[in-house]
């Protein structure tokens, strides 16, 4: 049994590796504009793929949501909008606009 569990561990841990060199993460500076064509979800962190462009977004969190998660509320199909020098992130579905503050929580 303890076996088992080391062995989920380690492959826990190259899985997260892997990630964490494979997108490149989201800076102030970035500037993100498109379609989100693919998304995995890894202990709050979101990992996205946006017009080839592979991004690792941070936990951010927005209360005024009732899913105040930005991982709650990412999905494949959805437009996400971040500007050159700004930490505001824009989730775009069908008319709807929400918005998150990079790694941070709005509404504490």
């Amino acid at each position: 049994m303890a076996t088992c569990f080391i062995i989920a561990v380690v492959i826990n841990l190259r899985v997260i590796q892997r990630m964490h060199n494979e997108y490149s993460l989201l800076e102030r500076n970035d500037t993100v504009s498109g379609q989100i064509e693919a998304i995995k979800k890894l202990k709050g962190t979101c990992f996205i793929k946006v017009d080839s462009q592979k991004i690792m977004i941070f936990p951010s969190e927005n209360r005024l949501y009732k899913k105040s998660h930005i991982r709650e509320n990412l999905f494949v199909g959805d437009s996400i909008l971040k500007n050159f020098s700004s930490d505001t992130i824009y989730i775009i579905r069908d008319s709807n606009q929400l918005f998150f503050v990079h790694e941070e929580i709005i509404g504490k």
